[in-house]
């Protein structure tokens, strides 16, 4: 389970293809015990992939949808796999580049407003965003939508609003968590997203350490942060049950 976990995890990230032969994946696999014993977060990862499975969205596959298509933008060095990076404007006209949070770690989400566990989740990723300094501290916390623009068609319970629509529903809520509008959806394409909500953790060097397709609760959304954030505490907890 834990290789199959690990071959979705790269594929997201556009580093392999399922092709590959088993001695190269034997190889990556080895890679991802070297990634779990610096911080156990992958291992997280996937229990709350398993836990929630069922608590996720389908994005819109309607061939009446544009999207532009995205740059061949993926970086990776040995085992590490770097966030592609991108440059988006939140619901205030604040522009947001990705990299410019280096140093921090970054809680990356995606969201609709048509996806109930979206919904669910959001209030609490919103809380996570106030209570960490609204981005001044050591944390940043980041949402990303594909707004709907003229001549999209989609299917019934799946109709995006429009970014003034969105700037207002977060404003009715009173969210105040960035929400980058990926007008093109050329960030969800290099992201490969599908499913959602979908969630990335990426360091402070920009590496991606841990992704989760669908819902998290406020508890696991602390538990994934802590571990990213003292990955020695989760080695000697390794370490201790091996």
């Amino acid at each position: 389970m834990t290789g199959r976990f690990y071959e979705r995890y790269m594929f997201v990230c556009g580093s392999i293809t399922t092709t590959e032969n088993s001695a190269k994946l034997d190889a990556k696999q080895t890679g991802l015990g070297r990634l779990r014993c610096r911080s156990k977060l992958l291992a997280v990862c996937l229990s709350v992939t398993l836990v929630f499975a069922l608590v996720a969205c389908r994005p819109n596959r309607d061939p009446k949808v544009t999207v532009d298509p995205a740059p061949d933008v993926k970086e990776t060095r040995g085992d590490e796999i770097y966030a592609p990076d991108f440059t988006l404007q939140d619901q205030n006209g604040v522009q947001h580049t990705l990299s410019g949070y280096r140093g921090k770690l970054v809680f990356l989400t995606f969201w609709a407003t048509w996806c109930s566990p979206c919904l669910e989740e959001f209030p609490d990723i919103n809380q996570l965003y106030l209570d960490h300094e609204e981005n001044t501290a050591d944390i940043a916390v980041l949402s990303v939508i594909y707004p709907a623009k003229a001549g999209d068609t989609a299917p019934a319970g799946q109709e995006e609003k429009t970014i003034e629509e969105i700037r207002a529903f977060l404003s009715e809520n009173g969210y105040r968590l960035p929400t980058l509008m990926d007008t093109n959806g050329r960030v969800f394409v290099a992201y490969k997203i599908d499913s959602l909500p979908t969630t990335y953790l990426i360091d402070q060097t920009g590496e991606v350490i841990g992704y989760v397709p669908a819902a998290l609760s406020r508890e696991l959304m602390d538990a994934l942060i802590e571990r990213a954030l003292n990955p020695e505490s989760a080695v000697q907890e390794t370490d201790t049950s091996s």
